[in-house]
């Protein structure tokens, strides 16, 4: 039995099933490697979607395959093989509000080659593009394609 935890609007679809990104990133944050996740769903042509996560390593720790292939590791072992994150991104920050909520929207828009939409309520704009500039976070994300 699964529970979803948030808006209906905020749910994965994958491989027929629904989920939340709140139980994606509750199954990350508890290695003790990352301070906060972020889980979002990309287009995937067999799956429906895809997850794709933003973490912020803790300090002290490294950001690198190892760290992926623990937290993909963590994730697998307790929700299953068709809910492993196709690519898990480390972040110095994530996209949040005034009221630090995450703004999925915005990693999710990054990652789809999207348009941002509005951006005004965002408490770090510096850490995100603007008006077609990129930052060093969007040369990450990009660096990071999501085709492999």
């Amino acid at each position: 039995m699964f529970y979803i935890l948030g808006h209906s609007d905020d749910t994965i679809k994958i491989s027929g099933k629904r989920m939340g990104p709140a139980q994606i990133e509750g199954l990350l944050t508890p290695t003790g490697k990352v301070s906060e996740a972020a889980a979002v769903g990309v287009a995937d042509p067999v799956k429906g979607s895809a997850i794709v996560c933003g973490c912020d390593p803790i300090p002290g720790i490294e950001g690198n395959a190892v760290l992926e292939i623990e937290l993909t590791q963590a994730a697998v072992e307790r929700m299953g093989a068709s809910y492993r994150p196709r690519r898990i991104l480390f972040l110095n920050d994530l996209p949040r509000t005034r009221k630090m909520k995450v703004m999925r929207r915005v990693l999710r828009a990054l990652l789809e080659g999207s348009d941002l939409g509005d951006l005004s309520s965002l408490s770090n704009p510096s850490q995100w593009p603007r008006c077609g500039t990129r930052s060093s976070t969007l040369h990450s994300l990009n660096d990071a394609t999501l085709t492999q």
